[in-house]
C-alpha cells in the first residue's frame, strides 16, 4: 500500500494529539509535520510536500479558509480535509469552491477521518452526513443555484454527460480515464472544456447541473463522500 503523508495543522492541546492518535494506527500513513499557526502551515507544506492536510479552520491563527485557498494554490497536488464546528452553508459551499477535498463536522471527526483519508486519496470528494445534507438543501432551496448556478451556454455532447456523471459521483481523472478507455490528459481537457462550456466554477457546482439535469440521482449523492456506512453526524 502507498505510503501516504499527513500534516496535521490545528491546536496543540486537543486537536492535534487526537488526531495523532488516530491516524498513527495505520501503518502505511506517515505524519510529516504539524503546525499551528498559518506560518508553519505554509513552512511545513512546502518543506514536507505532504499528500495529505487536515486542517482545522476553527483554529484562528491558521486563516481558517483563506488559509486552505492558500496552500491549494501554493501546492496543488497536495488534498485538504477542513474540519470544523460550522454548519453554515455559505461557509461550506466557500471551503467546496476553495477546492478542499473533505469537509468534516469536529462532532464527526473520529468516526470518519479514517474514512475521509481513504476516500480523498482514492480521487473521492468527502463530506460527512450532516454536511451532505446541507449541501443539498441548498440545492433544493434554491441557494445553490443561485450562487453556484449560472445558465449554461450550451448542450453537452454524449462524452461530455459520460464524463460530467461520473465527476459527479466522485470519481477521479485516472479512474474516469480507466472507465472509458481514454487517457488521463484527455480527461482533463474534457474536464476544463466543461466547465468553460457550462460556465461553472466548482464540483459543488457541477454536482447541483448532473442533479437538475437528471444525469444522475440525488439519491446517488452520498457515493460522493465514499460513505458507504452511514453514520449520522
Amino acid at each position: 500500500m502507498k505510503q501516504v503523508r499527513i500534516l496535521i495543522a490545528g491546536d496543540s492541546k486537543f486537536f492535534r494529539p487526537r488526531t495523532l492518535s488516530l491516524v498513527k494506527k495505520h501503518h502505511s500513513w506517515k505524519i510529516e509535520g504539524e503546525a499551528a499557526t498559518e506560518s508553519e502551515l505554509f513552512s511545513e507544506a512546502e518543506a514536507q510536500k505532504p499528500d495529505v492536510i487536515v486542517l482545522d479552520i476553527d483554529t484562528p491563527a491558521l486563516g481558517g479558509i483563506e488559509g486552505a485557498m492558500k496552500i491549494r494554490r501554493m501546492h496543488p497536488n497536495t488534498k485538504i480535509i477542513i474540519v470544523s464546528v460550522c454548519e453554515e452553508e455559505e461557509v461550506i459551499r466557500k471551503a467546496l469552491n476553495a477546492g478542499v477535498h473533505g469537509y468534516l463536522l469536529r462532532r464527526a471527526f473520529s468516526r470518519r477521518i479514517i474514512s475521509a483519508v481513504h476516500a480523498i486519496c482514492s480521487g473521492h470528494l468527502f463530506l460527512c452526513d450532516r454536511v451532505v445534507e446541507i449541501v443539498m438543501r441548498g440545492y433544493l432551496n434554491g441557494t445553490a443555484r443561485r450562487f453556484d448556478m449560472p445558465p449554461p451556454r450550451y448542450e453537452l455532447t454524449v462524452r461530455e454527460l459520460e464524463i460530467v456523471r461520473l465527476l459527479a459521483l466522485g470519481h477521479g481523472n485516472n479512474q474516469i480515464a480507466g472507465v472509458l478507455g481514454i487517457r488521463v490528459r484527455t480527461v482533463e481537457t474534457h474536464r476544463a472544456h466543461i466547465m468553460r462550456k457550462l460556465n461553472l466554477h466548482s464540483l459543488v457546482a457541477l454536482i447541483h447541473y448532473a442533479i437538475s439535469k437528471q444525469i444522475i440521482n440525488i439519491q446517488l449523492i452520498p457515493s460522493v463522500q465514499g460513505a458507504s456506512n452511514k453514520q449520522s453526524a
